[in-house]
């Protein structure tokens, strides 16, 4: 990760980082997979150029307007919504497959039924919420940034 006020200074120092990085694996004996590699330009300036490319071998270098780190889908503007929509689409899916096997009369009692919905669905769109839960001034984010976690 580089940071800079330019997305196409950010590549040229990608591409020197990768180059020495390069360097050391071949005195080390490791190696490296260029075409698992990608490339955002994260920014909350809307009128930003974010076309800027990293020409390394064996990778596009082309930037995407989204991806998932660790689980987190991120976007160009950081503003959670593409991650939002996808926790809340898992946790509806989990919901549904956890209420196919409760009932008020048959399968799971209630307390088998809360901890396998604490375990499953509620870590799942809880996933992150230590980098989605505040907004860039450390204040909860608005409400109608998480209604697709919000069940009606």
């Amino acid at each position: 990760m580089v940071w800079s006020p330019s997305a196409q200074k950010n590549c040229q120092t990608l591409k020197r980082i990768h180059d020495s990085c390069l360097t050391w694996a071949q005195r080390s004996g490791a190696s490296f997979a260029p075409d698992k590699y990608q490339l955002i330009h994260l920014t909350w300036r809307r009128a930003s150029d974010l076309t800027a490319h990293v020409s390394i071998p064996g990778f596009s270098g082309k930037p995407q307007k989204a991806l998932k780190v660790l689980g987190v889908c991120l976007d160009q503007h950081l503003d959670w919504k593409l991650h939002l929509k996808e926790a809340a689409q898992k946790g509806e899916k989990q919901l549904t497959a956890l209420a196919r096997i409760t009932g008020s009369t048959w399968g799971l009692d209630f307390e088998k039924a809360q901890l396998l919905y604490s375990a499953t669905v509620r870590s799942s769109f809880c996933h992150g919420a230590q980098v989605w839960a505040l907004g860039d001034q450390g204040q909860r984010n608005p409400a109608k940034s998480i209604k697709p976690l919000v069940q009606t």
